[in-house]
């Protein structure tokens, strides 16, 4: 799976002070600020899946020196030039907008995560998740909220429904993953985590669901407590992992 992270307000901030460390854009210097847990989250992210940064800001580059200086988690860098101008009827007049296909992946196994969904020319196509809009609090959790999302996405053939699935409620309940994302894809992980497999094999889940419907059980509903017991276990295992490496 491809994941195109957008930078500003979404990652990481830039202000005029506290900042973890400066860039230049132009003649002036960019005071920037990470979310808490953005390395963290990174790491994690380049365990399983491409990372590409996809950015209107002019300083992408330089922040993405200073965020991944060994140059192990992010693939590329887009920037202002690759964004695509078009019509917006919906503010009536021209507007830029990421056009994924210029990644030249397969979109059933791409996501955007932006704060901005002005950013996507076709909102509702399946590959985006609009993320809270970091404003610089040292509480923000967005990124560990996010991680297993994406970690039960790179499972898929297909990212697009479940996607679409998940953003419904999110655009009404806030940041909380919605209901219907939990009881249709953190199952995957549940079952995959009850076989002892692990989350690397991706037919882990078709073969334990049938061998399941075979044994005559019935699947139950997915509730929230569940799901962070299942995301803490997740969390855990790429812990693991990356202390193994």
């Amino acid at each position: 799976m491809t994941v195109a992270l957008d930078l500003d307000t979404s990652i990481l901030l830039h202000q005029r002070s506290q900042c973890d460390f400066k860039v230049r854009d132009n003649c002036s210097r960019k005071c920037i600020k990470k979310q808490l847990h953005l390395d963290e989250f990174l790491d994690a992210l380049a365990l399983f899946a491409k990372v590409v940064l996809f950015s209107s800001a002019p300083y992408a580059a330089c922040v993405v020196k200073q965020l991944d200086p060994r140059g192990t988690h992010f693939q590329y860098v887009l920037g202002l030039s690759d964004c695509m101008l078009w019509h917006d009827t919906r503010l009536g007049k021209e507007a830029l907008f990421k056009d994924l296909a210029i990644l030249g992946r397969d979109l059933h196994k791409v996501v955007l995560v932006d704060d901005d969904p002005g950013f996507f020319c076709q909102p509702g196509s399946g590959n985006e998740i609009v993320i809270g809009k970091f404003t610089g609090q040292r509480s923000d959790d967005e990124l560990l909220k996010l991680l297993p999302v994406l970690q039960s996405l790179a499972q898929l053939d297909d990212v697009r429904p479940a996607v679409r699935t998940y953003q419904q409620p999110q655009a009404q309940e806030g940041n909380k993953p919605g209901s219907g994302y939990i009881q249709k894809v953190a199952a995957r992980d549940i079952m995959t985590i009850v076989a002892c497999e692990g989350l690397d094999r991706t037919d882990t889940y078709r073969i334990w669901d049938a061998r399941v419907k075979r044994a005559g059980f019935e699947g139950v509903a997915v509730t929230e407590e569940i799901y962070e017991k299942v995301s803490g276990a997740c969390a855990s295992r790429n812990k693991e992992v990356k202390e193994r490496m």
